[in-house]
């Protein structure tokens, strides 16, 4: 009989119903700075009490050897962590652990359903006072419904093939999921303290399907690329384009198409077949149109997905008790195709009262900022999770991250190498709201036409040294947010939607600023240059020292000011957080609260300074 002890590889965190209706509040019944300011004062911000910190990867060694798995083994039984090793665990406040229930695993035989890996891992927990959370993989199904249903799964554009995916677009899906839900609220009853809600990516987070998980599920096809080919995703596309163009003369007139009806309408395949479409300079403005159009709806398709399947778990389990995992984007924006869209996440979830967990945070800032921005301006209650492999400093910096922008828990699936920075830092995750009026903007449009977001991401990381800040794409500045802002800071804007530049220039009109780093006039989709900026400069000014001051400059005072690896964040309430990117001790002199104060930020960690 083969035993394996499974390895940490990725991760999670919790919310409840509290924090929940907090942020609701926060965001839905407050409209003003001052007001949210009033609300904290009042300590709607202060929850360190609520500050909980949760790991993962129960049972996927149980997954990985099944029927569907990539080393299939019927004698394989997982050997979990000792009752010693799980006590120390939470000895440094671990809260909850996640088990992974896959459907394909669990019912390998129509209507014969093997919970005893599941019911052995419960009771071992509960032996240790930890929580039981459950984290569903229903989007990998059994090989018997499968065969038998091979049009219910994902197709890649590419080969036309299935992958071992359930679709997104088919209406079975929702029944195979609401009916997974049913089960386990039966089975394990009030037992769950926490149960996400399955989005179909690689490991059950907001993305297309992906061959990352390979090394868990034999997926059968498997690689990046458009899966968008099965039967019901060109008939989701072609309802997407009836409710956008309600005259087919219209679609056809904003397309330079020639569809004779709506069942005919089809993806733009010349742009589809690459990772990226055609340069938007050798297009016409009708086959820009039509692209963005078509990168709008796959952008949603997962947002949609999301909402719908959140609402069946709804159906058997309390909100307090309800998380999903929309997707995230480490290294500052995932590749178009995986479909990761976290503003849309963030909008398309709001007013339901359950908390997201965007995914591969570990403190890089423009993807960070990206989605915690979007989760704070719709009052989504935000924790996050990263990958394996991170080393201590980088844990800092990501939990600096979380921290300084709202998170209300964290999760590591590394807690036996990250217990004790966990247990050190956790009560710094109190949801409060950072004090900061400048934006960096987002070049979703540029994005969509394949342009590399990388002199952003880069100018990101170094403006952060100087100064907080938070990231606004389009669909926070068409949803009004920009209002919220006194200036706005563009690194790159080649491209933009026509009604997205009016809202900048009647924001500016009321007195907004925006500073534009670019080496020519951003230009319209319909082909025209748009209108200047407050102040534009050439793009090479945004590199090096002197032009991070030179840029501080022309943004609202701010504690910080110094490109001196210290960042900092002060909060509506009046705190103070700050964190040290270098190697070295930095003294630092904070004007704060109505006097100076010298404090010492040793390498590598994070101060707090109290509001009195």
């Amino acid at each position: 009989m083969k035993t394996s002890r499974l390895p940490f590889h990725r991760v999670v965190v919790i919310s409840n119903f509290f924090v929940s209706a907090i942020f609701c509040l926060l965001a839905f019944g407050c409209t003003t700075r001052g007001e949210l300011m009033n609300l904290q004062d009042k300590g709607f911000g202060s929850i360190s009490n609520r500050s909980l910190a949760y790991t993962g990867n129960l049972n996927v060694a149980t997954i990985q050897h099944s029927s569907i798995g990539r080393q299939p083994d019927a004698n394989f039984i997982e050997q979990y962590l000792s009752l010693e090793e799980l006590l120390k665990m939470r000895q440094h406040q671990l809260k909850g652990f996640e088990d992974y229930l896959c459907w394909g695993t669990l019912e390998s035989k129509p209507g014969v359903w093997n919970w005893e890996p599941h019911d052995r891992v419960r009771k071992h927990l509960e032996r240790a006072g930890i929580e039981y959370v459950i984290y569903p993989w229903i989007h990998f199904p059994p090989t018997w419904y499968a065969e038998k249903h091979p049009e219910e799964l994902m197709r890649c554009l590419e080969h036309d093939e299935p992958t071992r995916v359930l679709s997104f677009f088919s209406p079975r899906t929702l029944d195979v999921y609401r009916e997974f839900y049913r089960r386990v609220h039966e089975h394990f009853g009030d037992q769950v303290a926490i149960i996400y809600a399955c989005l179909n990516g690689p490991y059950g987070e907001g993305n297309f399907p992906l061959p990352h998980v390979d090394w868990v599920v034999d997926q059968q096809h498997s690689h990046e690329g458009w899966w968008l080919s099965d039967p019901y995703a060109r008939s989701d596309f072609q309802r997407f384009a009836r409710k956008r163009y309600p005259s087919l003369d219209l679609l056809n007139r904003s397309w330079a198409t020639s569809f004779s009806g709506y069942q005919d309408v089809d993806y733009p395949e010349e742009f589809c077949l690459g990772t990226s479409p055609l340069d938007p300079e050798q297009m016409t403005s009708q086959q820009r149109r039509r692209w963005l159009d078509f990168c709008e709806w796959q952008q949603n398709v997962l947002p949609d997905f999301a909402r719908k399947i959140a609402e069946i778990v709804l159906e058997f389990y309390p909100a307090e008790k309800v998380k999903i995992k929309p997707g995230g984007s480490a290294g500052g924006i995932n590749p178009l195709s995986w479909g990761t869209n976290c503003p849309g996440f963030a909008k398309t979830l709001s007013g339901l009262a359950i908390g997201a967990q965007p995914a591969d945070a570990h403190g890089a800032v423009f993807g960070d900022k990206w989605a915690y921005t979007a989760y704070r301006h719709y009052g989504i209650p935000f924790s996050s999770e990263t990958a394996g492999g991170i080393e201590y400093n980088d844990q800092v910096r990501r939990i600096f991250s979380d921290a300084s922008a709202g998170a209300i828990q964290l999760f590591t699936y590394e807690y036996d190498k990250h217990g004790p920075v966990v247990q050190k830092y956790i009560h710094l995750y109190q949801g409060k709201y950072p004090k900061t009026t400048t934006a960096v903007y987002a070049p979703i449009t540029d994005f969509r036409f394949g342009r590399s977001l990388a002199p952003t991401i880069h100018a990101s990381q170094k403006l952060r040294d100087v100064t907080d800040f938070d990231v606004l794409d389009e669909l926070l500045i068409r949803d009004g947010f920009l209002s919220r802002y006194t200036h706005l800071v563009l690194f790159q804007a080649e491209w933009m939607e026509s009604d997205v530049m009016e809202r900048i220039q009647n924001w500016q009109k009321q007195g907004g600023v925006t500073i534009a780093f670019l080496d020519r006039q951003t230009r319209l989709i319909e082909g025209q240059d748009a209108a200047p900026y407050s102040v534009c400069l050439p793009a090479s000014d945004c590199r090096g020292e002197a032009s991070l001051l030179s840029l501080y400059e022309k943004l609202p005072p701010s504690l910080d000011g110094k490109p001196d690896g210290l960042w900092i964040t002060e909060y509506l309430d009046g705190s103070v957080l700050l964190y040290n990117d270098t190697n070295q001790s930095i003294y630092r002199t904070i004007e704060h609260a109505g006097g100076s104060r010298r404090i010492l930020v040793e390498a590598h960690t994070i101060a707090a300074i109290p509001a009195n």
